[in-house]
């Protein structure tokens, strides 16, 4: 795996709920050309669709371009891997491309943030993004891995439907256990859960 810790999102559904850019952006290092290619919003997710491509041609025949230390504010919240706080609280920031399957130096992926709690994306803003660690690697445990550059910076305009979302709370009992499901979308389901147990470790699998 490139990287066992990646989220398996459905990207066909994801794709038809997303807006695709019209004018496409694009940002460069030294070492990498980048292109947003579409945005997705349902105020809990925002998950920018790029493309991209090395300046070399890829000769080492690397597979994974993993975006680091992102910086991503929208209106006058910043979201910082880096640093905490709470006016940076979010469940999920990252990015990464992949090589598309049958070529040599095309490269798609994603940039994704997930809020908490209460946070949502609740209007049009723009999303300005910094990405200060750019490495082209085999996969995630790569040691050799390709510095691409840093500082790199997008600018790309959100417009979030919450309507994507389904928000009917509905929960599932069995016993003095239960499953509460507060939100399902294209990217994800947001769920609870409730044991007889004060400290009870838990996991859900989704068989389909």
């Amino acid at each position: 795996p490139l990287n066992k810790f990646a989220v398996k999102y459905n990207y066909n559904d994801i794709a038809k709920a997303a807006q695709e850019i019209e004018e496409i952006k694009t940002a460069e290092t030294d070492n990498l050309t980048l292109q947003v290619e579409s945005v997705y919003c349902d105020g809990t997710t925002l998950m920018i669709g790029v493309s991209g491509s090395m300046k070399d041609g890829n000769p080492n025949h690397k597979q994974l371009i993993s975006l680091g230390n992102i910086k991503l504010s929208l209106g006058n919240v910043t979201y910082d891997i880096l640093y905490g706080g709470e006016e940076s609280e979010f469940a999920h920031l990252e990015g990464s491309l992949v090589l598309d399957e049958g070529t040599e130096n095309q490269f798609s992926g994603n940039i994704t943030l997930v809020v908490l709690g209460d946070r949502t994306i609740a209007k049009p803003e723009t999303a300005e993004i910094s990405i200060r660690r750019i490495t082209a690697e085999d996969n995630y445990m790569d040691q050799n891995y390709i510095e691409l550059g840093s500082n790199l910076n997008l600018s790309v305009n959100v417009y979030p439907d919450p309507s994507i979302k389904d928000d009917n709370v509905y929960t599932i009992i069995d016993g003095d256990y239960s499953v509460r499901f507060y939100e399902i979308s294209p990217v994800m389901m947001v769920v609870g859960f409730k044991s007889p147990f004060d400290e009870f470790n838990s996991w859900m699998n989704n068989e389909n």
